[in-house]
């Protein structure tokens, strides 16, 4: 059973490895064109970073327990070991989630000055706003709009349904 564990690890791995990539390589090739992904496209991106780096974290921690735990008889120091393997994995994830919370940038489809476009809204600080409109190119890319960006007061999302 550990062995198939291992083997999804590995495929999680390499799945998250194969979504990284395309993220950068398609990134690279859309700047180009004045595109930029949508919001949903880089949080799936950043769940794969997090995700992998957990992984990664998972591998070392079996990979020391075949090497260094044989050559360990005491049980105090193996117990040691895995508590700190679970508090770094903890660190990893509340790391994870608190750069997520302070980055994220809702989007919202509305009408401005009779165009569909893509307002992002924008934290600066914490007493700030700035949305920013782009025009939806598909599902996966939007390009700036030519309406210019408005500033508001505050901390809220205007457009989120109250």
């Amino acid at each position: 059973m550990n062995k198939s564990i291992n083997k999804n690890i590995a495929y999680i791995a390499f799945i998250n490895i194969i979504v990284i990539t395309l993220y950068k390589i398609v990134g690279a090739i859309i700047e180009k064109s004045n595109l930029l992904f949508r919001g949903w496209v880089d949080i799936v991106y950043m769940i794969n970073l997090l995700v992998f780096t957990i992984i990664i974290i998972v591998f070392t921690n079996i990979f020391l327990s075949y090497k260094l735990y044989s050559k360990i008889k005491n049980t105090i120091w193996k117990d040691a070991l895995n508590v700190i393997f679970v508090v770094i994995v903890g660190i990893v994830i509340m790391t994870g989630y608190f750069i997520f919370a302070f980055s994220y940038e809702p989007e919202h489809i509305v009408y401005e000055k009779n165009q569909k476009v893509i307002a992002k809204v924008v934290p600066l600080g914490f007493h700030h706003i700035n949305v920013d409109f782009y025009e939806p190119v598909n599902i996966f890319f939007m390009r700036k709009s030519n309406i210019p960006s408005k500033a508001y007061d505050g901390s809220y999302d205007i457009y989120e349904k109250r």
